[in-house]
């Protein structure tokens, strides 16, 4: 698990390349995940870091995995 902080000292051209991977199937520019833990399909908006859910406030990275720090770790 890395940081917030790993996560967006990233190269953004990698940052794109992980979310790419991890999403699989087919890409479209402006794609953002939904929030798998909360009802209603909540998008969560990108960060530096990558992405937050503005409902839970869980982050996850660029690889689409909950990063280190984020609030619903603790």
């Amino acid at each position: 698990m890395i940081t917030s902080a790993e996560s967006a000292a990233l190269p953004e051209e990698q940052k794109w390349e992980l979310v790419k991977s991890a999403k699989g199937g087919t890409w479209y520019d402006g794609w953002i995940p939904y929030c798998m833990l909360c009802n209603g399909l909540i998008r969560m908006p990108q960060r530096d870091y990558g992405f937050e859910c503005p409902q839970c406030k869980n982050m996850i990275g660029w690889d689409l995995m909950r990063l280190a720090d984020s609030p619903l770790n603790k």
